[in-house]
């Protein structure tokens, strides 16, 4: 009479084998199919916990490995933070999260695991403490022309009469007067550094301004035969009156109001401002009444 052998499942008999694991049955014996972060022990009765931390020195830069059962985490240095699934360590950006004590006139820069501090220019110090730097005392060729006026991380230029300040304030750059409407009249306008010089035409004079021509005062007559009858053109009067320019169109005060006269004009300084020996209007440190001067014309 015929036997036969059936298999025996093991795992159904024996509760206890793979533990930590799922018990699989085959074909005359059984298998152990251990989760992620688990390996089976020496026997092949269970699944035990592998230490990933002790298998690779490469895991968690920046930081400490930290075993756990299935898997591993970092504990991540100072500077640096754990990313999302805890087991890497990658720099914190703090300037960009704003968690520094740069001074607010420095920069903040990022280094890794750190951040560095970096005084604007215009100001002195580590970074964590800044002051301001005085260019106009550090630096007495400054503003040419001009007056140097320290501001809190730089200067600027206020200008002389004949100068204005270039478009970022830094140095003064001379005005061509030549360009300005009626100027020298009856004459060419020679620009100079501050100033400008008039040529007149013959026939023709500085008048008291200094800033057109005038006609020379001189008497054309006819002249005459023997019989007293014209034989030329009639008289021409130059010592007629030409009339008066407003130079204040030419806005000549700056920091003043300019009152036209005749043949000159008048400059009222705003207040904090004072006339200077150019006959411009400068800023002062005092506070004072406008002053009033009248430029020869």
């Amino acid at each position: 009479m015929m036997k036969n052998c059936m298999d025996v499942d093991e795992c159904e008999r024996n509760p206890l084998l793979c533990q930590g694991g799922t018990c699989l049955n085959t074909e005359g014996s059984y298998e152990c199919e251990c989760p992620p972060g688990h390996a089976l022990s020496v026997d092949g009765s269970a699944c035990e916990d592998v230490n990933e931390c002790q298998l690779s020195d490469n895991l968690c830069k920046n930081g400490q490995c930290i075993n756990m059962m299935g898997t591993y985490q970092c504990s991540c240095d100072t500077g640096y933070q754990a990313t999302p699934d805890r087991q890497g360590c990658v720099d914190e950006d703090e300037c960009a999260a704003e968690d520094h004590n740069c001074n607010p006139n420095a920069d903040c820069v990022n280094t890794p695991g750190s951040y560095r501090c970096a005084c604007k220019e215009g100001f002195n110090g580590d970074g964590f403490s800044c002051s301001d730097m005085d260019e106009c005392a550090d630096n007495v060729n400054l503003c040419e022309n001009g007056q140097c006026l320290n501001a809190p991380g730089g200067y600027r230029c206020e200008c002389e009469m004949g100068f204005t300040p270039t478009e970022d304030s830094k140095a003064c750059q001379d005005i061509d007067e030549c360009n300005f409407q009626n100027i020298c009249v009856f004459g060419t306008c020679q620009n100079l550094p501050g100033m400008f010089r008039c040529v007149c035409d013959d026939g023709y004079e500085l008048d008291r301004s200094g800033g057109n021509c005038t006609g020379l005062c001189l008497r054309h007559v006819g002249v005459t035969d023997g019989r007293n009858k014209a034989n030329s053109s009639p008289d021409i009067d130059e010592c007629q009156e030409l009339p008066d320019i407003d130079e204040c169109e030419r806005q000549p005060c700056g920091n003043g109001t300019c009152k036209n006269t005749v043949g000159s004009y008048n400059c009222l300084c705003f207040p904090g401002f004072e006339l200077t020996h150019n006959n411009d209007c400068m800023g002062t440190s005092h506070c004072c009444s406008p002053a009033q001067r009248s430029t020869a014309g």
